[in-house]
């Protein structure tokens, strides 16, 4: 009895928080593989920040606020947050996805014009090798979560179970298709379609998720660049007090004594294989001019060799 009373609260709480107008106050927005779990953690135990109990819920992939399941999306941050904190809180969530595709940022701009994005970035050849080897580790994992996100994942979408299965049977051969096979496919499909656009072509998608430039460029055309922090990962890796300071300035909450809690970095992996130096020295010149469009963005420069 007590449990149905406390979703039927949850609900018209939820119900109030869309009379009320409440949204989704930031969120973190990519990159996959840079670094945003362990950003999500962080902030998710900051006590002016709500997070997702799902970090990464990918709600605005598929709907949008006048969807039925946008209920259902709040109350996944009402879990959290207790009763009196829930106005003067922000909510955020941290889908990577939202960085790639892009569809994303005019719906998240019609959303709620005024929200804060943070963007981690990562060296791009670093962030593809790390993306190609965590699928191929999903593929030989003991877990049943691990093949099951890989056939679920937004890419195959639009895979029968049969090509679903016939990726996975190249990922797991990684002698005879390693991961310089899918960076050589990814260039021929990039060259095919002249787009580095997710809407181009589904996968493999290892290479265009680091072209960062593209990506921001979706962004600005709705949002302004004051909106968006970007951070490259080893900031926080290497810096992590300083650049939650930077991200607390940024979202306009109190600084807290970060030194109190447990700042250990999250879904650290460790590979069995190394890129070969030809491959990196084939995608540091496919990525110099993406890069140097992205310096120019940002004012700023990374060492990405």
């Amino acid at each position: 009895m007590i449990g149905k009373i406390k979703k039927i609260v949850r609900r018209l709480l939820a119900q109030s928080l869309i009379l009320t107008g409440k949204k989704v106050d930031f969120m973190i927005i990519g990159t996959m593989k840079g670094g945003t779990t362990s950003l999500f953690d962080f902030l998710f135990r900051h006590p002016q920040c709500v997070g997702h109990t799902n970090k990464e819920p990918n709600y605005f992939y598929y709907h949008d606020e006048n969807n039925k399941k946008y209920k259902e999306y709040l109350l996944h941050f009402l879990s959290r947050c207790k009763i009196m904190h829930i106005y003067n809180s922000l909510f955020f969530e941290g889908s990577t996805i939202y960085s790639y595709y892009d569809h994303i940022p005019a719906r998240l701009y019609k959303y709620s014009p005024k929200m804060k994005l943070i963007f981690m970035v990562r060296n791009p050849i670093d962030r593809a090798f790390s993306h190609y080897n965590m699928d191929r580790q999903c593929v030989h994992g003991t877990e049943p979560w691990e093949i099951k996100g890989l056939y679920n994942r937004v890419e195959w979408e639009s895979y029968s179970d049969k090509q679903k299965q016939q990726e996975i049977d190249i990922l797991e051969d990684v002698e005879g298709y390693p991961f310089s096979y899918f960076a050589l496919r990814e260039m021929g499909e990039i060259n095919n379609t002249g787009s580095v656009q997710s809407s181009a072509f589904p996968y493999p998608s290892y290479l265009r998720r680091g072209i960062y430039s593209a990506q921001l460029k979706n962004y600005y055309k709705y949002f302004k660049p004051e909106q968006i922090l970007i951070i490259e990962s080893r900031e926080l890796k290497n810096n992590k007090i300083e650049t939650l300071r930077k991200v607390e300035t940024f979202l306009g909450i109190k600084h807290i004594d970060w030194l109190l809690l447990d700042l250990q970095d999250k879904h650290i992996r460790a590979y069995d294989v190394e890129m070969p130096e030809d491959v990196r020295s084939r995608l540091s010149e496919f990525y110099a001019p993406y890069n140097e469009d992205f310096y120019q963005m940002i004012g700023k420069r990374f060492d990405w060799e």
